[in-house]
């Protein structure tokens, strides 16, 4: 699961501030972010907002097979 921030909704502002790796469990966590995973959902406040609007992405990837 990726967590990207952009302050403009341009495909390409968007910057990634977190990261859940499903393979090894492992998180990669920008300044300001931090995270609850359980089983039934996530947390992910961001306390370093943006002047002005923030906006967010969430995406998932697959793992190979």
């Amino acid at each position: 699961m990726i967590l990207a921030r952009a302050t403009r909704l341009n495909p390409e502002d968007f910057q990634e501030v977190y990261r859940f790796n499903t393979s090894d469990q492992s998180e990669t966590i920008s300044e300001g972010i931090s995270a609850s995973i359980t089983p039934y959902y996530f947390t992910i406040p961001d306390t370093l907002l943006p002047e002005g609007s923030a906006f967010y992405k969430v995406s998932t990837t697959q793992a190979d097979d």
